[in-house]
């Protein structure tokens, strides 16, 4: 699996793909967009366990 992506380098590519005009086509680097694949597929999965682990919590109850 690739490294998950920096903080700074997703703040940096939000800033840029800000800055393009509304319907602008623009390509980008192939690395770049796996790496953000990457990060959503982590995230999906990060809240999909976090989903099961409080709905165990709830069909648990109280103590």
């Amino acid at each position: 699996m690739p490294p998950s992506m920096p903080l700074h380098e997703v703040i940096q590519l939000r800033q840029s793909v800000a800055m393009l005009q509304p319907g602008a086509l623009t390509q980008l680097d192939r690395e770049q967009v796996l790496r953000l694949i990457h990060e959503v597929e982590e995230l999906r999965g990060d809240l999909t366990h976090l989903r099961s682990g409080l709905r165990g919590l709830l069909d648990a109850g109280p103590g």
